[in-house]
């Protein structure tokens, strides 16, 4: 009582869901429509609610004693030059490059060490190992754009460069065997007068 004012005591608030998730295994606690909120996001967007969540890992637990980073995608600790820059701890990527890259370009990971062993661990154009990470080179005429790929146009696993020299191409064969033959054709002894 306060001022001569009496105060009801607070309901306790009920609700004709049950505490935790109602989806099999989840085991979160509830936060709307019988869902947690990871769930309740899900619903929103449309996205099937069977495949597992994702755990949160703290930006400060991502690294073990040896100093390897934890992928949050495929819950792998790597070494640090395994991932890109990003917004995660000291600038790095949550998500090594290969898990990066195969999300982007709708493959697993198995089907993409599959790839990079066909090749013998190297571009496909030019036999070298990239400094940076693979890119894999899909049919642009299937999915074009920037965008997530569909899986089914993919070609191979390229280097930075090679994967921007067919783009300067523009994909066309003959493009590319003119180059050649302008390659091997051009003398390198003339020189052009430009006066």
């Amino acid at each position: 009582m306060r001022a001569g004012v009496e105060f009801k005591p607070l309901r306790k608030r009920t609700s004709k869901y049950e505490d935790k998730c109602s989806i099999e295994g989840c085991g979160r606690p509830h936060a709307s429509l019988g869902y947690c909120s990871a769930h309740v996001q899900r619903v929103a967007m449309g996205v099937a609610l069977d495949t597992p969540i994702q755990k949160r890992v703290s930006p400060y637990k991502r690294r073990d004693g040896s100093g390897n980073y934890l992928c949050t995608k495929c819950e792998q600790y790597l070494h640090v030059a395994e991932f890109g820059k990003g917004s995660g701890v000291n600038g790095i990527a949550t998500w090594c490059r290969r898990c990066f890259v195969t999300s982007k370009y709708g493959i697993s990971r198995t089907e993409f060490e599959a790839m990079l062993k066909a090749q013998g661990g190297a571009c496909w154009i030019c036999q070298e190992i990239p400094e940076d990470a693979f890119v894999i080179d899909h049919d642009h005429s299937c999915c074009p754009g920037d965008k997530r790929i569909c899986g089914k146009c993919t070609r191979g696993l390229l280097c930075k460069l090679c994967n921007t020299a067919l783009g300067m191409f523009k994909d066309d064969p003959k493009r590319i065997a003119r180059a050649i033959v302008y390659l091997e054709k051009v003398d390198r002894n003339v020189t052009i007068d430009r006066g």
